[in-house]
């Protein structure tokens, strides 16, 4: 879930260290069976004692196109309007190198989101963020052939 304005605000506070020793983090109830959680290690793990993250299958079911994701961490939608073209270059990148996937945000697709090679889920977003012909009206055909 994202921060509301009174805890990002307390965020912000924290971090100029203008008072106050509690830490933050998730709103989810770590403590719940099968909960994923990070944890600092002085060191990575040694290859042989490696274990592969089992694929995930997105949409099996009902979509003519299901998804299989090969990592459960993955990068999540940040517009290309928020970010910059180096910015999503770099992420793409990394996201192909470390094989999961990286999502559009609602700013829309990018030749720099597909640069790196790596997984991309295009959100298609509402109003004038979605998916437009030439002469800005929506494109619902495009938009259900992506889907």
């Amino acid at each position: 879930m994202p921060f509301n304005r009174a805890t990002r605000g307390w965020i912000y506070r924290l971090a100029k260290d203008e008072g106050g020793i509690i830490g933050y983090g998730s709103t989810f109830d770590l403590r719940e069976p099968g909960s994923i959680i990070f944890v600092n290690a002085p060191f990575p793990v040694l290859e042989e004692e490696r274990v592969a993250t089992p694929a995930l299958s997105i949409g099996e079911g009902y979509c003519k196109h299901p998804f299989l994701a090969r990592s459960i961490v993955n990068i999540s939608g940040m517009s290309f309007g928020a970010i910059s073209q180096p910015a999503v270059r770099a992420l793409s990148r990394g996201a192909a190198v470390a094989g999961c996937w990286m999502d559009t945000g609602e700013g829309g697709l990018s030749p720099y989101h597909l640069e790196g090679g790596c997984d991309i889920i295009m959100q298609i977003g509402t109003a004038k963020y979605g998916v437009r012909n030439l002469d800005g009206s929506f494109a619902g055909e495009r938009a259900r052939d992506i889907a």
